[in-house]
């Protein structure tokens, strides 16, 4: 599982989250995505960290109950962050 994996897997939730008004789970979301935010501080990789802040933004805007501005990263955006590594023969 990749990083990329775990993002794909976590935008669905909150997909899901947001067509089912589900501010609990939006928060849960928050809370992961505000983890991985602070790790991709770390290692100061600055379009990990936009992709991830988005992501916080969008969870933080479904918890509240605001929806008209929501900017989830699509599915090829998070794929295009992480391209598939080569194999060198």
């Amino acid at each position: 599982m990749t990083l990329a994996d775990v993002l794909l897997s976590l935008r669905s939730r909150l997909l899901q989250a947001s067509d089912d008004n589900d501010a609990e789970l939006a928060e849960t979301l928050f809370i992961t995505f505000s983890v991985l935010q602070d790790i991709s501080y770390e290692y100061k990789n600055e379009s990990t960290t936009s992709l991830i802040v988005d992501l916080v933004d969008s969870a933080r805007d479904v918890a509240s109950g605001v929806k008209g501005k929501l900017e989830i990263p699509t599915v090829e955006q998070i794929q295009a962050q992480f391209p598939p590594a080569t194999k060198s023969s």
